[in-house]
């Protein structure tokens, strides 16, 4: 059985995205559980097409960052 973690956020501001993401992992043992200090890691977001982030079609750059 897999698990499977959703967070809603209410906006895409810096602050709000990255606590989103610590609440999303959290349950799953935070970020330590799958990435250790040094590790190298590759994010694949998803890019359709050439949109702006408010157009919803792209991995919003916010998320990324967080």
């Amino acid at each position: 059985m897999q698990t499977v973690a959703i967070e809603k956020v209410n906006d895409y501001g810096r602050d709000e995205v990255k606590a989103g993401l610590v609440r999303l992992l959290a349950p799953l043992g935070g970020m330590a559980a799958f990435v250790r200090p040094g590790e190298r890691v590759l994010l694949k977001p998803n890019m359709l097409y050439g949109k702006p982030p408010e157009a919803a079609v792209t991995t919003h750059p916010e998320v990324l960052r967080g």
